[in-house]
């Protein structure tokens, strides 16, 4: 799949069609095992079994603190049981993603990686203990919500420099400068990302508009309710993993998109600010344990 853009280097106009990664063909496999009326743990577990890093992630998920196992699992029948079958899709799309000749091979993406995974980590934990939000969305949003800015880096040439400054930009968001500068932005590219890979169409909303809390708590009258829940969610698990990593993990001195939004998304969960920082604390010391 493609996605027409104009973009801009060394100041000449260049036309580029960025590529958007299929879903792989074990992903398919499950998709076409879950249409059946009744899936059987097993056949789920044969295919990931063919697949030794598709293995190694659900064992290592199943057995880190988030889930709290009594003991150590070893059977992927077993963890298949336990995670369920969507939050095990989740896990392998990552894994696939993370795995893509173009992404997951570039070492530059190693600091991505692991923030997505704190940041998906701590949506899920925040959605089982604030809402009624399954925390298997909430984490395959955390895990998806960014894509687009490997996919960037990639195949826009000055990308990654434009991004660096727009992390320090106060006054326009960091979607509305990638949109001025290349005629395309991050969240455009990972809703279509969330389309071919058949993400729920709620995820693909909140992927799409993941930097636009504040305008869209102003048409929350004809904005879904789990899109608000799950932005909101996300706002704060992007806050938790900078205060894991710190914010110079992501060469930051400030975290200014949550300076600006803290209030209204505390505000839309009826979190006051004591609340939230035991939150984070908590969450904090649980990722340093993962």
């Amino acid at each position: 799949m493609m996605v027409e853009c104009r973009a801009e280097h060394d100041g000449r106009a260049i036309d580029l069609e960025l590529k958007i990664p299929p879903m792989p063909e074990v992903l398919q496999k499950l998709q076409s095992l879950l249409a059946q009326p009744e899936v059987s743990p097993v056949e789920v577990s044969r295919l990931i079994a063919s697949d030794v890093r598709l293995t190694a992630e659900i064992l290592r998920v199943v057995n880190s603190p988030f889930y709290g196992m009594k003991n150590t699992i070893h059977s992927v029948e077993t963890a298949v049981v336990l995670l369920g079958l969507s939050n095990v899709i989740n896990i392998i799309r990552a894994v696939m993603l993370r795995n893509d000749p173009e992404l997951g091979a570039d070492k530059r993406f190693d600091r991505f990686w692991d923030t997505a995974t704190d940041v998906a980590m701590a949506a899920a934990f925040l959605a089982k203990r604030l809402t009624g939000i399954h925390p298997d969305r909430a984490y395959t949003m955390g895990l998806f919500h960014d894509i687009g800015i490997p996919m960037l880096i990639v195949q826009l040439p000055g990308y990654q420099e434009a991004l660096r400054k727009a992390d320090v930009e106060k006054e326009i968001s960091i979607t509305m400068l990638e949109q001025q500068l290349f005629g395309v932005n991050h969240a455009c590219v990972g809703h279509q990302v969330a389309r071919e890979w058949m993400l729920d169409e709620c995820l693909q909303t909140v992927i799409l508009h993941h930097h636009d809390f504040a305008g869209l708590v102003q048409r929350h009258d004809r904005i879904e309710e789990d899109v608000l829940i799950l932005i909101a969610l996300l706002k704060m698990a992007e806050h938790v993993s900078n205060c894991f990593r710190g914010l110079a993990f992501r060469e930051l001195t400030e975290d200014l998109e949550w300076q600006s939004v803290a209030p209204l998304v505390l505000d839309y969960m009826a979190l006051d600010e004591l609340e939230f920082s035991d939150h984070v604390e908590h969450i904090v010391t649980m990722l340093g344990n993962a």
